[in-house]
């Protein structure tokens, strides 16, 4: 038997006996990926929600803080994409860390970040995200990122896609219970602050002195003064010292401005840049965009094929009212930096209800792909929609002849916020 089909095997076995202990202990539902998520829940609610991000307590530590809210284990989809606000003061630094099970898609609300990154290869860049920019991390790539404007130092949003891909022999019944495993091993972890965060200040008071010495070429005194605790945020000093350009930059930039996206404002009220693989190269599993709507537009009813969504607001509020199977359906308002997510394949619509609103989209897909109703039904021959829907060819006439993005009031879309 091959090698590698060897340590599938053992690995199955592992999850099998690991999977059902936790299935017994927590008796939480389990997410399959790869069909439709309410199959298996009881209610809509187990598998759509918002979390109000902004009401949670903002944890302050030196040289910055941050928001987040623990993954809600009666929420089917929790574990398929994860979210944070982080401040960084004028050199504050988040230290260095990496996301073992999780890629970033990172937003720069204010201000501007120095940031370091590392690939697999030994390439790194160090660059400077300004408010506008998103950068890509791939799972396991090591980083740091430090605050940068005098004043604003930087405020982000973290989007994060969290999946553990095994071997590709495994049945969709043992993805879910790797998953599972890993769910209680490390998202739940209370020492775990940030989405499975691993970092450098946590590993350095893991392994023995001794080995750490040998392996960093330093003597164990001064092993012994690094910090006795997970550092997270710190202060460090402002200004911060200059920039060196990368040597072995990566082959791809991690950085990009949502500007420079494809920008699309068909129908009336809004507009959205789009952020894909074609444009963003570096993003290998995610992509997101920036949507603008006028008060009391739409972004019209769709659903994404491929991809399960996940939206934070910047400004204003929104009314998210999502469609599932059995004909259930949820509808929440969020505000100024609160969350929603919506699962893969379900219908929904986004409204902004008290003045115009600004949000980020996001996808645990390198290129979503839309599900337009205005386009269904252009596309549809009448008597089809007319029998479906058993109404009449009058009844219809007004359906959308093309694809219509945004409804509301007549606007200009695609500005420039962002200047450099």
């Amino acid at each position: 038997m091959h090698v590698l089909t060897k340590l599938c095997a053992v690995l199955l076995g592992l999850v099998v006996l690991n999977a059902l202990t936790l299935v017994a202990s927590k008796k939480r539902s389990l997410h399959l990926r790869g069909t439709i998520p309410e199959q298996q829940a009881r209610n809509i609610n187990e598998v759509v929600y918002s979390v109000n991000l902004s009401k949670q307590e903002f944890k302050l530590f030196p040289g910055g803080g941050g928001r987040i809210k623990p993954l809600d284990p009666t929420q089917i989809t929790s574990n398929t994409m994860g979210f944070a606000y982080l401040e960084l003061f004028p050199g504050g630094v988040r230290e260095l860390h990496w996301h073992p099970l999780s890629a970033e898609w990172t937003y720069v609300i204010e201000g501007s970040c120095a940031l370091n990154v590392m690939n697999n290869d030994g390439q790194y860049t160090n660059g400077v995200a300004h408010a506008g920019d998103v950068w890509y991390f791939a799972k396991s790539f090591g980083h740091t990122l430090q605050g940068l404007d005098s004043t604003r130092g930087c405020k982000m949003v973290g989007l994060f896609h969290n999946r553990v891909l095994v071997c590709e022999t495994f049945s969709n019944l043992t993805q879910i219970m790797y998953d599972a495993l890993f769910q209680a091993l490390f998202f739940d972890a209370p020492h775990t602050p940030v989405y499975n965060d691993l970092a450098i200040s946590e590993m350095m008071k893991s392994f023995p002195v001794g080995i750490l010495s040998k392996n960093l070429n330093t003597p164990e005194d001064t092993i012994n003064t690094f910090p006795g605790e997970l550092v997270l945020v710190t202060q460090g000093p402002f200004p911060p010292p200059m920039i060196t350009e990368s040597t072995n930059p990566l082959p791809n930039s991690p950085m990009f401005s949502v500007e420079n996206g494809l920008c699309r404002d068909l129908g009336q009220g809004g507009y959205i840049y789009e952020v894909k693989k074609d444009m963003f190269p570096a993003s290998d599993s995610m992509s997101g965009g920036f949507i603008h709507l006028e008060k009391g537009s739409m972004r019209e009813i769709h659903w994404h094929p491929n991809a399960d969504e996940m939206h934070y607001v910047i400004s204003g509020s929104l009314k998210v009212s999502v469609y599932g199977v059995g004909g259930q359906l949820d509808t929440y308002v969020i505000e100024k930096g609160d969350i929603g997510f919506v699962p893969e394949g379900f219908a929904h619509y986004l409204e902004a209800i008290s003045g115009p609103a600004d949000f980020l989209v996001t996808f645990n897909h390198p290129e979503w792909k839309n599900q337009e109703l205005s386009t269904w039904m252009a596309v549809t021959p009448s008597e089809l929609t007319v029998t479906s829907l058993q109404t009449t060819q009058e009844s219809v006439a007004g359906f959308p002849k093309s694809t219509e993005l945004f409804y509301g009031k007549e606007f200009k879309g695609c500005p420039r916020r962002h200047h450099r």
